[in-house]
C-alpha cells in the first residue's frame, strides 16, 4: 500500500481492501490502454486474412469441373455439401492458402477423407497431375502404394 492509500485509511476515507482493489482496478486500466493498439491491429490482420480466405473458397467453389474433384462420382447439383478441403495443413494459416492446395469435396467424401487418407492418394494425385499443380508435401502421397491383397504375390524360394 502506498503512502497516501495508508495516510487515507488512517483517516478512515478508506479501508485497506478498497485501497488494493483501487490499484489492482488503475493497474489493469493501464495494462489495457497499453495492449489496445496491439490488439487492433491482430484484428486488422486477422480480417485481412479471412478476407482473403473468403475469396479462394470462392475460387475454389466456382473452378471449373466437378462438384467433388475427390471421388468418381457427381454430386447434387445444388452445392449446399460441397467442402473447400486443404491437402496439407499447417500451424500458419497463410502458408497453405493458394488454389494448389484446395480441393472442392462433397461433404461424403470430406468426412470420409478424414477417416482414411490413404484411400484418396491416386484421386489426388490424378487431380495434380491434371491441373499441373506439384503434389502435397504430405508423406502419404511421396510413399509407394501398398501392395493390393488381392494380386497374386510371388512365391519366396
Amino acid at each position: 500500500m502506498t503512502k497516501s492509500e495508508a495516510a487515507m485509511v488512517k483517516r478512515g476515507e478508506l479501508t485497506r481492501l478498497e485501497a488494493i482493489a483501487d490499484r489492482v482496478l488503475m493497474s489493469a486500466r493501464r495494462v489495457a490502454a497499453k495492449r489496445a493498439p496491439s490488439r487492433k491491429a491482430a484484428k486488422v490482420v486477422r480480417e485481412a486474412e479471412t478476407m482473403a480466405h473468403r475469396r479462394l473458397v470462392c475460387d475454389v467453389l466456382s473452378r471449373p469441373g466437378p462438384d467433388c474433384e475427390l471421388g468418381a462420382h457427381e454430386c447434387p447439383e445444388n452445392r449446399i455439401g460441397v467442402d473447400p478441403h486443404h491437402l496439407e495443413c499447417g500451424p500458419t494459416k497463410t502458408c497453405h492458402e493458394k488454389m494448389s492446395n484446395v480441393i472442392r469435396a462433397c461433404r461424403a467424401c470430406h468426412e470420409a477423407w478424414h477417416m482414411n487418407p490413404r484411400a484418396f492418394v491416386p484421386a489426388v494425385k490424378a487431380w495434380c497431375a491434371l491441373h499441373g499443380y506439384p503434389l502435397p508435401k504430405r508423406r502419404i502421397f511421396r510413399e509407394s502404394p501398398p501392395p493390393d491383397p488381392a494380386s497374386p504375390q510371388e512365391p519366396t524360394p
